[in-house]
């Protein structure tokens, strides 16, 4: 897969090692148009109508995985199916085995969530909470990263909407655009 291997070569130009020691991960829900396929919801938090993407980044914000549902899939259950994608994919299974730490948000918190993610990966899990006296925005450490990786791959217009009918080719594009920006970084 040409993702793996661009993230490989930039890990290798940054000094760093082939495959990621820790990893950042976030979902995003986004707005389907009438086209939208069979693979839609409704996120209540968010009150959109749509699908969700799940990501995976190392610390460097390079994505590893994407995994694309109806929005109105939780966070647990999302997170539950990106993690047997990245078992299932030999080439994602390769460039994540080095990984023992995943920073999640606040809405991937649970015990099941996190067992699931010891017995299939190993991996430790570790929640990032924002202070309970903020107000208004603040950059969270660690888990900037993926917001920016979102925030470059919303660069694409294509991803602006998700205007695909089927789910692997709303994955493919986030893939495709993520490739586009990788590309120049080499």
């Amino acid at each position: 897969m040409i993702n793996c291997l661009l993230v490989k070569k930039i890990r290798k130009k940054a000094g760093r090692k082939k495959r990621p020691s820790a990893g950042c991960l976030d979902s995003q829900s986004t707005k389907t148009t009438a086209c939208g396929g069979r693979h839609r919801g409704y996120d209540a938090g968010k009150q959109i109508n749509g699908r969700k993407r799940f990501i995976l980044t190392d610390s460097q914000g390079l994505l590893l995985a994407v995994w694309v549902c109806a929005a109105s899939v939780s966070e647990k259950m999302g997170a539950k199916c990106l993690l047997r994608y990245l078992r299932w994919s030999s080439c994602l299974n390769d460039l994540c085995k080095r990984v023992k730490l995943v920073w999640v948000d606040g809405g991937f918190r649970g015990n099941n969530l996190q067992q699931f993610m010891k017995n299939l990966w190993g991996w430790c899990w570790q929640v990032v909470f924002r202070a309970d006296d903020q107000k208004g925005f603040k950059v969270l450490p660690r888990r900037w990263v993926v917001e920016r990786t979102f925030a470059c791959i919303l660069q694409s217009r294509r991803l602006s909407k998700d205007y695909e009918k089927k789910r692997i080719n709303s994955q493919s594009m986030v893939y495709l655009a993520m490739i586009s920006i990788m590309l120049k970084r080499c």
